[in-house]
């Protein structure tokens, strides 16, 4: 699990507004050509070059459940986590973005995508 969390000193309201970008939504994951994927992909990264990117996975085996984030700025120091057995995958995938989100936070860098 994470940590304990601690209180930023800068209020929510003066903090910009998270951008979310679902174009690859657009693509059916059962029909669509993995080569399509990673175009999309390299068309979104090219225009937030200056962003540190984030990787998260949230994984179930049998009853053995984890989560993992492992930023591009710190790919040897990956932050993951073993979730109590049987969590579904849903709580392993939203454990996974908490994990980025922490790494995020302790980071001196200021721009990230998460994916």
């Amino acid at each position: 699990m994470v940590d304990d969390t601690t209180v930023s000193d800068t209020p929510p309201w003066s903090q910009s507004e998270p951008q979310i970008c679902l174009s690859l939504t657009k693509y059916k994951k059962d029909t669509t050509n993995p080569e399509v994927y990673k175009q999309a992909f390299l068309e979104i990264t090219s225009r937030h070059q200056n962003h540190v990117q984030i990787f998260t996975d949230g994984s179930k085996v049998d009853e053995k459940v984890a989560a993992a984030a492992v930023s591009s700025a710190a790919p040897n120091s990956p932050f993951s986590c073993r979730l109590r057995d049987h969590c579904s995958i849903y709580t392993a995938e939203l454990q996974a973005i908490l994990l980025a989100l922490k790494q995020a936070y302790q980071s001196q860098e200021r721009k990230f995508m998460i994916f």
